[in-house]
């Protein structure tokens, strides 16, 4: 029997179940390990800063031989020489580095085998930076995974009225104040606040999925259109702006519930016309539409386009 493959997530604390480490290192690494249990041996290793870098080099806790995936974020804080001397001490087969929505001024000009984009939007980023800094390396698209905790739920095409869910920081959207009384607006940081959260993530029909226009800089931050998948996920509608990262490719540009531009005078008047659509044909076109996006970040899905990511760079 073949001897598996071994694919490290590496990470910035010894349980990868808090804040961005939470879903691209926790639950991704269970994603692939459920997905391809005897192909793929999977194991998840803490390195964070200066000093835990060469710590575990030294102590011999990283596997030979393996594929590793590294957080931009993790990697930033190594030193300049981390990613040659953990391709020198591991024997690495490849290491991938998962940008997901970190700014792209700072990209890694050599010693990555693959510069992962979490969107469609970024991976253009990604290919434009790396052109400009005569870079190396694939650039390859892993979208983000949607919270193993969110159940998928069936679009909901029966619904009689508008339930408006808004999961998130506030200030990193914009919401007129004429409609921001008609939204179920709630956080999401702790683990208490998400708890809340997930009923109403399955009784919403509609999320408010706008962001603000990110501009043109090529070294911006590319977001993964996370919201948007969740929403889809859980069989609901969105209200989404043309200038969200993804929102376009996956939906549409004729998205029945796409604004063209963030304003104030855009917004109210999707937000009331979804009010009056609720059910209706052009309701049930979003919701389909939404569904196929789902099957897009489904488990299988995402551990199958790793797999084949991985195998890609090794053969």
């Amino acid at each position: 029997m073949a001897r598996p493959l071994q694919l490290c997530f590496l990470s910035k604390t010894e349980r990868p179940e808090v804040g961005s480490h939470l879903m691209r290192v926790g639950q991704l690494s269970r994603i692939v390990r459920a997905h391809y249990p005897s192909e793929i041996e999977v194991s998840v290793r803490p390195m964070a800063g200066r000093h835990g870098f060469f710590r575990a080099l030294s102590a011999m806790l990283l596997p030979k031989d393996a594929v590793f995936i590294v957080p931009k974020r993790l990697a930033y804080s190594w030193p300049d020489e981390a990613i040659g001397a953990l391709r020198k001490a591991t024997r690495a087969r490849a290491i991938l580095l998962d940008y997901v929505d970190a700014n792209l001024d700072n990209v890694f000009p050599d010693g990555v085998d693959v510069h992962l984009s979490t969107s469609f939007a970024g991976k253009v980023g990604l290919d434009e930076r790396l052109a400009s800094i005569e870079g190396t390396g694939l650039t390859r698209v892993l979208l983000h995974n949607v919270d193993e905790r969110v159940k998928r739920v069936p679009e909901k095409i029966d619904a009689v009225s508008l339930h408006m869910l808004y999961l998130g920081i506030p200030k990193t959207t914009y919401i007129p104040d004429a409609i921001r009384s008609k939204l179920d607006i709630r956080p999401a940081s702790t683990p208490d606040e998400f708890a809340v959260a997930l009923g109403l993530l399955e009784s919403a029909n509609a999320h408010y999925c706008v962001r603000p226009d990110p501009g043109k800089s090529p070294t911006r931050k590319f977001k993964p259109f996370t919201k948007g998948f969740t929403a889809a996920w859980c069989g609901a509608t969105m209200l989404v702006n043309r200038q969200t990262d993804d929102a376009a490719h996956f939906l549409g540009e004729d998205y029945p519930y796409m604004v063209d531009a963030p304003t104030e005078a855009d917004i109210c008047e999707m937000h009331a016309r979804m009010c009056d659509d609720v059910g209706g044909p052009d309701w049930c076109e979003a919701l389909g539409r939404g569904r196929a996006m789902a099957d897009q970040v489904s488990p299988k899905k995402l551990a199958k386009d790793l797999h084949d990511i991985i195998e890609e760079v090794i053969n």
